[in-house]
């Protein structure tokens, strides 16, 4: 059979093989799942390289190839040029705040140091895809290869059309998941499905639960609540779910809260232990002797010191009163060092209180049932057995596993655990889409941006806001920016085929010499009415680039570019405008949203000019355009192979 008659052949009998990638601060985990005729196997994870399930998240180039992993570390340990480039915690810039800023900047130096200077979503592309092949070779290896002996070029058809669920933080927004999907699909990944990792831990939690009720003391009911705290290396997520009927497999929960924490994970106790042995009395000589014996650079030695140190940490137990480290440098070469068990439980205590405050901001609006703890953290006895004497008896606190904690890996399992099978995702109806809009200024149309006073005489008085201000084109007009234009109302279904257009017509003035149409979108959780303000302005705003954010319910999705050509302005007669000295070209568009298949395209429609060069006085200015199109401009606003939405 050809290639393309192989899988009609196992797509017909309903065969898929389902990865799901705990893409991890700190390391990876897979795990698989295969299926035919609408059954599901067990899910299983996969051994990688023949070491483990868990593969470090490192990475780096050697000359102009990828390496990751631990091919990658075995390599950097007979080399100390390489060793000093590799690349750690390159997850923790995609949260895109003051607390990961120094990472951010580490990451993004050591990419500068590279030819070409590859970019961090490079990175995320190139790691990407090296987890997917390794993904791919553990599979050959896998006893699942036994069912397919006879046919092996069928198993290797399932393999190319795999179908991955990536966990991704809830706390992540639209531009982070999208910086992932695109990453995904430039490495290949036919079709992904994002999934957040409290629910996924959450969805592993309930399968143990339903099927062995003696987890849990007296068992979970409709109402009860299970708050979820997820933390990794560098961050946590803190999201607060509610039994909408009595625990089953088939549960199903709703969000009553979440919040994140930026400093509570397993990261910040080892760097607040590497800054303790640093801040010693002998702390400078013994990094200069340390690093000289390990033939490492100071920047190198860091990133070893901090793996240590969370391997000594995890070693250590409460009756240990001294626990001794080692860490490893080039060419076999290793030192050792000292951590005190105070040292230990101070920097313990002060991530816990963190971790605490985040509970308790949940526990005040709502007493949760269970609290459940995952992540690498989670696997810390000394942070249960405190959640466990502060919480219990009124709460159960409780992590997946507690007999194997190194073992467990509940979002990789959870993640496949949350679909009868990986599809393709539509546009959630559950929202509204918009697109920003600068609006001449209208008193009856905008009344937020006014205010009214009667005076003396008997006539009213307009008082306009601050954040009216004069058109950038015409002095004497006054325009509103970030005004609601909403394409899609909340609630709506989309159908293949359905078009949605845009009421009004969108005018541009775009500069002469680079003429580009810039469009932000946003997406909306609660209801909002055309023209409505999107953001609010904040009189506290420390800069004015921070005085306006975005309102409660209204949430940043898609800025998209469409570049133009001079040529093509010129050839169909778009009328220019000069303001001072600075010439624009004046466009006059028409905007609709098309559903293909399950992709949502944007079309932009340019209207011809009329053959009138000059409007009458009684015209307006939308006269100059006859209606009829002069060209379309397309793009993808949404792929459903790559939704960068969270089911």
């Amino acid at each position: 059979m050809t290639y393309h008659e192989t899988k009609k052949v196992f797509h017909g009998a309903g065969y898929y093989i389902e990865v799901a990638f705990d893409w991890g601060t700190s390391k990876c985990i897979i795990t698989f799942v295969i299926c035919r005729d609408g059954q599901r196997g067990p899910v299983t994870p996969l051994l990688l390289g023949d070491r483990s399930s868990e593969v470090k998240s490192m990475a780096s180039w050697i000359n102009g190839q990828f390496m990751h992993g631990h091919k990658l570390q075995k390599e950097a340990n007979k080399n100390r040029k390489l060793s000093d480039k590799i690349i750690t915690l390159f997850k923790l810039p995609l949260y895109r705040g003051p607390e990961t800023s120094e990472i951010t900047k580490r990451v993004e130096g050591i990419l500068a140091e590279f030819p070409g200077k590859p970019t961090l979503d490079t990175l995320i592309e190139e790691h990407l895809k090296a987890i997917l092949n390794d993904a791919k070779a553990a599979l050959r290896n896998n006893e699942a290869k036994v069912a397919f002996h006879a046919q092996p070029e069928l198993f290797e058809a399932l393999l190319e059309d795999i179908r991955v669920v990536l966990s991704v933080p809830h706390m992540w927004g639209p531009d982070a998941r999208q910086r992932m999907q695109s990453a995904a699909k430039r490495a290949g990944f036919k079709v992904v499905k994002l999934a957040s990792e409290p629910q996924c831990a959450l969805a592993y939690l309930t399968d143990k639960a339903s099927r062995n009720p003696v987890l849990l003391k007296d068992g979970l009911h409709k109402g009860d609540s299970i708050l979820v705290a997820d933390l990794g290396c560098g961050t946590g997520d803190f999201v607060h779910y509610q039994l909408l009927n009595a625990l089953s497999l088939k549960s199903k929960f709703k969000g009553i809260g979440h919040t994140s924490g930026d400093v509570s994970g397993s990261l910040r106790v080892d760097e607040a232990l590497l800054a303790t042995l640093k801040g010693r009395e002998d702390g400078r000589d013994w990094i200069i002797e340390t690093q000289d014996k390990l033939n490492v650079t100071e920047r190198d030695l860091d990133r070893r010191l901090l793996v240590a140190i969370e391997q000594a940490k995890e070693s250590w137990t409460e009756d240990e009163e001294v626990v001794v480290g080692t860490v490893y440098g080039v060419d076999r070469k290793w030192a050792t060092f000292e951590i005190t068990k105070e040292e230990i439980q101070h920097a313990l205590d002060q991530v816990i209180d963190k971790v605490c405050k985040e509970l308790d901001s949940h526990i005040k609006r709502k007493k949760p049932t269970v609290i459940m703890m995952t992540g690498g953290f989670a696997k810390s006895s000394y942070l249960m057995k405190t959640l466990r004497k502060r919480y219990e008896p009124g709460i159960t606190v409780v992590r997946p596993n507690e007999t194997d904690t190194g073992a467990c890996f509940p979002v990789a399992m959870g993640a496949l655990m949350r679909y009868d099978n990986i599809t393709t995702s539509t546009l959630p109806s559950r929202y509204g889409y918009a697109m920003l809009q600068r609006q001449e200024f209208d008193e009856d149309m905008h009344e937020d941006s006014c205010r009214r006073e009667d005076r003396p005489n008997g006539k009213e008085h307009v008082f306009r806001k601050k954040w009216v201000k004069p058109s950038p084109y015409d002095e004497n007009v006054y325009v509103v920016d970030d005004r609601l234009a909403i394409i899609i109302e909340k609630g709506t279904v989309l159908t293949p085929g359905h078009t949605f257009e845009y009421e009004g017509r969108l005018e541009y003035r775009l500069p002469f010499e680079d003429p580009v149409v810039n469009e932000e979108f946003v997406f909306l959780t609660k209801r909002f009415e055309q023209n409505e303000m999107a953001k609010r302005f904040d009189d506290e705003a420390e800069s004015s680039d921070k005085a306006y954010v975005l309102r409660d319910g209204i949430h940043a999705w898609r800025s998209l570019r469409i570049p133009l050509e001079k040529e093509e302005l010129s050839k169909y007669g778009f009328r220019t405008i000069e303001v001072d000295e600075e010439k624009f070209w004046l466009l006059n568009v028409k905007l609709s949203l098309r559903v293909i298949d399950q992709d949502i395209q944007i079309v932009f429609d340019f209207l011809k000019p009329s053959k009138k060069r000059k409007l009458d006085e009684d015209d307006e200015p939308l006269d100059e355009f006859a209606g009829e199109s002069a060209f379309v401009k397309r793009d993808t606003i949404f792929e459903a192979n790559h939704s960068e939405f969270v089911d």
